[in-house]
C-alpha cells in the first residue's frame, strides 16, 4: 500500500485485492498457503467470471515477462492451464542459476477451476502446459 499511488496511471488495469485476515484468530496466520487460498476465494466471490476470464496466480518474486503478457492479451485462449517457466536468479540478475528453469506462475481459465483452491493450483502446476522463457524468478 505504501507505493500504491506511484502506479496511479495503471490503476484501471490492476485488480487490487486486499486480503482480510482476522488478527484475533490464532489459526488465521498470514502465510503463503493461507494467502493463496484466500486470494482465489476472494476473486471468485467478488469478480464476475466470464468464459474467457484468465487468472494468474504467482508469488511476488515471479515476474511475467512483458512479451508473454502481450501474447496472452492477443491469444484465443485455446488452453485451460499454463505454467510459466521462469529464468531463475539468486537474489540478483547477476546470479542466474545453472540448474534450469523455475516452474512459477500458474495461468488458468477461471471457469475450469471454480472448485480448486489457490494452494492446489500451486501444487498442481506441474501438470499444466509449460510456457518456456516466460518469466523471471
Amino acid at each position: 500500500l505504501e507505493h500504491w499511488s506511484d502506479f496511479k496511471k495503471y490503476h484501471s488495469k490492476i485488480v487490487r485485492i486486499e486480503l482480510r485476515h482476522d488478527p484475533n484468530n490464532s489459526t488465521d496466520k498470514i502465510s503463503e498457503t493461507r494467502t493463496r487460498i484466500r486470494a482465489l476465494e476472494q476473486i471468485y466471490r467478488e469478480f464476475p467470471i466470464g468464459d474467457n476470464t484468465v487468472i494468474m496466480m504467482s508469488d511476488l518474486d515471479e515476474i511475467p515477462k512483458a512479451r508473454f503478457m502481450r501474447t496472452l492479451s492477443h491469444c484465443d485462449h485455446h488452453w485451460d492451464s499454463l505454467v510459466l517457466k521462469c529464468d531463475f536468479y539468486y537474489y540478483s540478475y547477476e546470479y542466474r542459476s545453472v540448474r534450469g528453469a523455475w516452474f512459477g506462475t500458474a495461468v488458468i481459465k477461471a471457469r475450469k477451476f471454480l472448485n480448486v483452491s489457490g494452494e492446489m493450483l500451486r501444487h498442481d502446476r506441474g501438470k499444466f502446459t509449460p510456457v518456456n522463457d516466460a518469466c523471471y524468478h
